[in-house]
């Protein structure tokens, strides 16, 4: 019988995980490295201090064992109807100087024969934010052809460890799969996102008042497989357009890709295009190879290498029931929306005209009082704060020395003052 390759696979994990437990078993005086050709400027101890991080930009050996390990011990002590849909990463930041986690999970809450009731819960705790995100939904197979499905998510974000309030936002989404003819796999899914807070802070000894949230917007997707041209060969072409924005931030793109594979598992390629206002264009070329090793072959000085599996005589057509229990598509890491605005009274001598500005976060759309005084205060004009609650704007002034302050008289609510000099 063939030893393949999954077999291999099993036995280096284990090898893995023994060796990492029994460094993990060792004293300090018994300490002994898990690689010992490594360069001594990066030791590969997580839990030791990171190197310089403005001489060296990334270290050369990762902690690659560390999730290996964590996968083989929650394969261990998970219940079977959870594996399928529980999704853990774990590694360690070395420039942050913190464990970080991964868990995204999708669970089927209610199940009938066409019909499912799905959550869909996942944490990420990174090396600089926490995010913690909660969906639910619901797919229904109309035909053996038509599946639709709905859900619904909120999100929570902030950056990791900070005793800030969290950012939040809300969104739905849809999709939709179907099989019209000619193996074509239609895909179509599409969200929108709305964000629920924001989070304001005084900086710069009050003078600014810097607000945070996340970005409203929408994405859409589509895929299909395209019509066979070869016997051995399938081709899937995808597109997708995006659009997010926020009171300063605006982030929008589109990418096209073409995934080919030929049906034996062997050979896959994708080729993408995109762009995005931020970053620009962008280009993706990847490969890969996958084969099946066989000792016993080699051993007979045969070709030892082959397909993992059968090409199938026909292309595959996927039964829509599959999709049932598969994960949302949707974006987790919607980009934020970062102001600044001053909210104290400032001012600007020019000749006989003083230039002011500032701001009351608490009244957008008001009518403030421009006052002056060289005793009592005596009003000089109006003006009108827009929707954020800033103002600005010019006075012509005898020569002479004034202090300036605007006042919203509804509320009672007072600027600051200022003293301006007005040169003869």
């Amino acid at each position: 019988m063939s030893i393949k390759r999954n077999c291999v696979a099993n036995i280096l994990v284990f090898a893995l995980v023994m060796a990492v437990a029994g460094t993990a078993a060792a004293t300090d005086n018994d300490y002994v490295p898990v690689l010992q050709l490594h360069n001594k400027d990066f030791p590969l101890d997580p839990f030791r201090s990171p190197p310089n991080r403005d001489s060296v930009q990334e270290p050369p050996w990762p902690e690659y064992y560390i999730d290996p390990t964590v996968d083989y011990w929650l394969n261990l002590i998970t219940p079977d109807f959870m594996k399928y849909g529980l999704k853990v990463d774990t590694s360690y930041d070395r420039w942050e100087g913190l464990p970080t986690v991964s868990v995204d999970y999708f669970q089927s809450a209610k199940v009938w024969p066409d019909k499912t009731i799905f959550l869909s819960p996942s944490v990420l705790f990174s090396g600089r934010e926490e995010r913690f995100s909660f969906g639910a939904g619901v797919r229904q197979v109309l035909t053996d052809h038509t599946m639709v499905g709905v859900h619904a998510f909120h999100d929570w974000v902030r950056k990791r460890g900070a005793p800030q309030q969290y950012l939040r936002e809300a969104g739905v989404g849809f999709e939709f799969s179907a099989l019209p003819g000619w193996y074509s796999d239609l895909q179509l899914t599409g969200n929108l996102y709305f964000p629920v807070n924001e989070r304001t802070r005084l900086e710069s000894g009050g003078d600014i008042l810097v607000s945070e949230s996340l970005l409203k917007g929408a994405d859409l997707n589509v895929g299909f497989q395209l019509p066979a041209m070869v016997s051995f060969l399938d081709a899937r072409l995808d597109a997708g357009v995006h659009g997010y924005e926020g009171y300063k931030a605006d982030v929008s793109g589109f990418n096209v890709a073409l995934s080919v594979n030929t049906r034996d598992g062997m050979f896959a390629g994708r080729v993408r295009k995109g762009f995005e206002t931020t970053s620009g264009d962008n280009i993706l070329i990847e490969g890969s190879i996958n084969l099946d090793f066989d000792w016993l072959a080699l051993v007979r000085g045969e070709m030892p290498f082959s397909a993992p599996y059968q090409a199938p005589a026909e292309r595959y057509e996927r039964d829509l029931r599959q999709s049932l229990h598969t994960r949302m598509a949707r974006k987790k890491d919607m980009p934020l929306d970062r102001t600044a605005k001053r909210i104290r009274l400032v001012a600007m001598v020019w000749g006989d005209t003083v230039s002011y500005a500032g701001g009351f976060s608490s009244l957008p759309n008001s009518t403030l009082i421009v006052q002056t005084s060289q005793s009592p205060w005596q009003d000089r004009a109006e003006i009108t704060t827009d929707c954020n609650g800033m103002y600005s704007g010019q006075l012509r002034l005898e020569p002479g020395e004034y202090r300036i302050r605007l006042v919203h008289r509804p509320s009672g609510t007072v600027s600051n003052v200022k003293t301006v000099v007005i040169q003869e």
